[in-house]
């Protein structure tokens, strides 16, 4: 058990992980090959990254995007808001006024 390499926990090894036949490749062309082969995985890898990167910057311009609109409408509601507002206020001023003044014109 002392023998066994301990992997800590927070290390997560893939078990789906493809990795390319180096045993159908000659002894004498392994060198070449086994250079470019890298070369290949180091470029896709590159890739891979870029394309993290563009997806990353994507996603964070939209949530920008939709924080300004949701702010923009934030703001129209809290306009819309305070228009009603005046609105009911001054309607039920206006209608406490007639009924007091009906109601002293009547007796």
């Amino acid at each position: 058990m002392a023998d066994e390499k301990q992997v800590p926990r927070d290390v997560i090894v893939p078990n789906d992980v493809t990795h390319p036949d180096m045993t159908s490749l000659p002894v004498a062309e392994s060198a070449g090959p086994s250079v470019s082969l890298t070369e290949h995985l180091l470029s896709s890898i590159v890739d891979l990254l870029e394309t993290r990167v563009q997806g990353d910057a994507a996603v964070r311009h939209q949530k920008e995007k939709n924080q300004r609109m949701m702010s923009d409408w934030m703001i129209a509601a809290a306009v819309v808001d305070r228009i009603c507002f005046l609105i009911f206020g001054i309607t039920l001023v206006f209608v406490n006024l007639l009924f007091v003044l009906l109601l002293f014109l009547r007796t």
